[in-house]
């Protein structure tokens, strides 16, 4: 089976379990956030193998450290996945966005650039600084404000630049 139809399918699976959880009451979700944290946790030397080799091809193919570092699963953010499906069921509010941010400009918080990144003219492309600064904005808003998505593009010589492509 190609890469194509796999994703097809699994994409209509998750389209017909996505009606039966809609369905469901609060006891039956709770119990399948709890057997999901379960897994990731019974399954977690098998993810980190997995994303092991994810990485390796990865830096095989000379992908950008950035993305990469974005690529590369840990035990920290294995139990962080878990803790966070427990903490649903627990009922504590989680705020979860999705971010897509475009080709960066990757640099550390350690340079002086980052400071003067704050005031960047027009033009410039987008910096890891720039994601910071928007994710930032999205979970200090008030709690009856949900940001579910940012698409971040960078306005590059004067033009907004729909920048998921390297510049």
């Amino acid at each position: 089976m190609d890469v194509q139809s796999y994703i097809h399918g699994v994409g209509r699976r998750a389209r017909a379990a996505s009606r039966s959880i809609a369905k469901a009451d609060t006891a039956t979700k709770n119990r399948a956030l709890k057997a999901m944290a379960a897994a990731i946790e019974r399954d977690a030397g098998r993810l980190l193998e997995a994303n092991a080799r994810d990485v390796a091809e990865a830096k095989q193919h000379n992908l950008e450290s950035a993305m990469i570092d974005r690529l590369t699963l840990t035990p920290k953010g294995i139990a962080a996945m878990a803790d966070g499906l427990r903490q649903m069921f627990l009922g504590t509010p989680i705020r979860s966005i999705c971010i897509h941010p475009p080709w960066i400009k990757d640099i550390s918080p350690l340079d002086a650039e980052w400071e003067l990144n704050e005031s960047r003219a027009k033009g410039g492309m987008v910096t890891n600084r720039d994601i910071v600064d928007a994710v930032i904005y999205a979970v200090t808003r008030p709690r009856h404000v949900t940001i579910a998505s940012m698409i971040i593009d960078g306005d590059v010589k004067g033009t907004d630049y729909r920048s998921h492509q390297e510049p």
